[in-house]
This record gives structure tokens, sequence and C-alpha cells, in this order.
């Protein structure tokens, strides 16, 4: 089901998506920018900056001429809205992840149901009332907060290919000196030039990237004590407090999501 309008003159489009269906934006153009609210599953998020993920309940939000690849896990649904930039001035000027009001849901459920048969594709003019919604949907976009907890990636070839096929194998737990000895480096070096371009130490963002993983490993339906085992940990009780430090939650909290 898809819903084009003109709010404010400004073309304002929505989508309703669920698995296996591809994830597209319902706009026309290449400088629109693109909202996805998500009802169920779990979206992994490649951009030139990193990795970054959307629960059940957040928004992904991805400004104009930016480049991101999605993998989704689990069995998603939502609804997928393209804005004119105009109407989106003071929203994040890069791709994130959004903890947005209750508002937010209620108001796109309701506005993907007012296109009427016949004109889809066409944008339509909203009467006052619709207007004064999609306008309480923009203040509570701009009201929402940035996710923390993205995984940047080092920019260097070297330390980039280190990182993803840590995150391709996070149960592979080398030591900084096994990665150095393998690369003909220093481990001194590794840890310098990766904290410089990630922002944290090695030790972090391979805790981070373990956890992302595990996410969406999770997400898909794997029990916790395989979770834990897959990416690393030793034991689960450790897995439990590495999570529920991170994300608030417990894995299994974490899980029930998804069922």
């Amino acid at each position: 089901m898809s819903s084009y309008f003109l709010l404010h003159g400004q073309r304002f489009s929505l989508s309703t998506f669920t698995a296996p269906a591809k994830i597209v934006p319902p706009g026309h153009g290449q400088n629109e920018v693109w909202l996805v609210y998500l009802r169920a599953g779990l979206l992994v998020v490649e951009d030139d900056r990193g990795f970054w993920s959307v629960s059940p309940g957040q928004v992904a939000f991805f400004p104009p001429g930016c480049r991101y690849e999605i993998e989704a896990c689990g069995c998603i649904s939502g609804v997928a809205v393209s804005l004119a930039p105009g109407l989106c001035a003071g929203l994040p000027e890069i791709s994130c992840a959004m903890t947005v009001s209750g508002f937010v849901p209620m108001i796109l459920e309701r506005a993907v149901t007012w296109q009427q048969k016949g004109v889809t594709g066409i944008f339509q003019p909203l009467d006052p009332r619709q207007e004064r919604l999609l306008q309480v949907l923009l203040d509570e976009l701009h009201t929402g907060s940035q996710e923390l907890g993205r995984l940047l990636l080092p920019k260097g070839k070297m330390l980039n290919d280190m990182a993803r096929e840590i995150l391709d194998n996070p149960g592979e737990r080398k030591g900084i000196e096994e990665w150095a000895s393998r690369m003909g480096t220093s481990s001194r070096s590794i840890s310098r030039h990766f904290s410089r371009e990630t922002g944290v130490t090695f030790a972090q963002w391979r805790q981070v990237a373990s956890l992302l993983v595990a996410r969406k490993r999770l997400a898909q339906g794997e029990n916790v004590q395989r979770v834990s085992q897959s990416v690393g940990y030793e034991n689960v009780s450790a897995f439990i407090a590495s999570f529920r430090r991170v994300y608030g939650m417990t894995p299994a909290q974490f899980r029930q999501m998804f069922d």
C-alpha cells in the first residue's frame, strides 16, 4: 500500500512493506530524504561511516546522497517514507537510527491509508486535518533522539580488511599480537591507528562488533547460549552482562521482540 501527498507544496510519500518484499523508497527522486519506521525485525545498515542497527519501534533515517546497504534480519515489516528536503530542516545530517515517540507510528499507520484508489503515484493535496497530523509527525521527528552505538570501520585498507574479517568470524578471538604478526607490523602500530580511526580501542571495537553480530543472530531466532558461543564469549553470563551494559536489556529480552 502506497500513498503520495503534497504537504505545504512539498512531496511526501509513504508505503508499507513486509518480508520478503524489498524495502524501497516510495518517492520519485534521488534527492529526497528517506525514513523507515520498523514495526518488526532488525535492520543492519552499512554506510560510509560503518555499521548501525535499527530495532522494532525505531526509525532509520537516510539523508539525500547517502550511500548505504541494508541487511534485514528476521521477519521485517514497517512503513517507508520519502520526504522532500524542504520538509526536513533541522533533522540529522547523517544516516542514523532514531528513537521516536509513539505518535510517529500512529500517524504513519493512518497516513498510509489516505490514498484513494486510482491515483497511485500521483501526488495529491491534503485536507487541513491531514496537514496538521503530518506536521505533528515532523515535529515528533525533530524531538527524536539519535541512537549511539555506531560501529566505525577503519579507513585504511589493512585495518579495514581486519575489521571486516572480525565481523565475519567474531568467534575467532585472535589477539592483537597475532594480528600484528600476520600483517607484518607491530601491535603498537595497530593499536595506535585503530584507535585513531575508530575512536575506541581494538578491544572495545571488537566487543561492540561481537554484540552487533549477536543482535543479528538473536533476531533470526538463535538461542542465547548458541549466540554467546558463536560470537566468542567463554561463558553465557559474561555475554549477558556485556549485552545488557550496551543495550539496556538482556539477550533474552531482545530476542523476545522477534518471537
